[in-house]
């Protein structure tokens, strides 16, 4: 994805996080970008203090990941140490 592009959907997902979710789940058959756009959504969901929010949105991150890449992954590994950062019980 081009920075431009990358920027304006950071801008998105920061100012209207629910129409970056639709837009996320619109773009399912792109799997690269969909799970990036996901993965930043939780982010910021977790930075406005909405964490059951964020991990929700991660758990489908990680359980995709490991489906579609494979749980030794990188990608995967990054996606469940993340997700540990969310819940206060595994800190």
């Amino acid at each position: 994805m081009r920075p431009q592009r990358q920027g304006l959907l950071l801008q998105l997902i920061v100012c209207r996080p629910d129409a970056a979710g639709e837009l996320c789940r619109s773009w399912t058959n792109s799997y690269p970008t969909a799970r990036r756009i996901s993965q930043l959504l939780s982010r910021t969901r977790a930075a406005l203090g909405r964490p059951d929010e964020a991990i929700g949105l991660m758990t489908d991150v990680v359980a995709r990941r490991e489906r579609g890449l494979g749980p030794e992954h990188p990608f995967t590994v990054a996606g469940r140490r993340l997700l540990d950062t969310y819940r206060p019980d595994r800190r």
